[in-house]
């Protein structure tokens, strides 16, 4: 697979930042590329690579208002096993949980604010991809590479 230059300058990026940071955010717009750069940073880096079919295999063993349990619960399961996590769609998630008529709003932010704190203890990297923002938790503690147009990106 082939990187566009813009999707070059990005994986790049986001090397460094994975480098530097236990926690790092991949945005961009839908279509910009995110699950490519991922998956191949993901191939370089190895680790762990979530999506949004693992996410619904495990919502599907829980009671469907278990959002934030069953994400959690990916997440932790992942960790124990790699160092490194690539968690790909967070937006369809964090949509979800914080939907203003869903019953338990910020739910999902508490429990990122613990796995995140057990990551970071245990020297565990996750990198989460985003086209939209991201939970306080998450944005707090992350290094962010953004995917722009191609001449912002080089002007930077």
């Amino acid at each position: 697979m082939k990187l566009r230059p813009v999707q070059r300058l990005v994986f790049d990026r986001l090397l460094g930042g994975i480098s530097v940071g236990d926690v790092v955010v991949l945005r961009g717009a839908p279509g910009a590329g995110k699950t490519t750069i991922l998956t191949m940073v993901h191939a370089v880096m190895g680790g762990a690579l979530l999506g949004m079919r693992q996410f619904i295999e495990q919502v599907a063993a829980l009671d469907p208002l278990a959002i934030e349990e069953a994400f959690l619960g990916m997440l932790d399961e992942a960790l124990a096993k790699d160092g490194l996590l690539f968690v790909d769609d967070l937006h369809l998630v964090s949509n979800i949980a914080e939907s203003y008529d869903f019953p338990r709003t910020l739910l999902l932010d508490a429990g990122l604010t613990a796995v995140l704190g057990d990551a970071a203890g245990q020297r565990k990297k996750i990198v989460f991809a985003t086209s939209a923002d991201v939970p306080w938790s998450i944005r707090r503690r992350a290094f962010t590479v953004e995917i722009g147009d191609y001449e912002s990106l080089l002007v930077s």
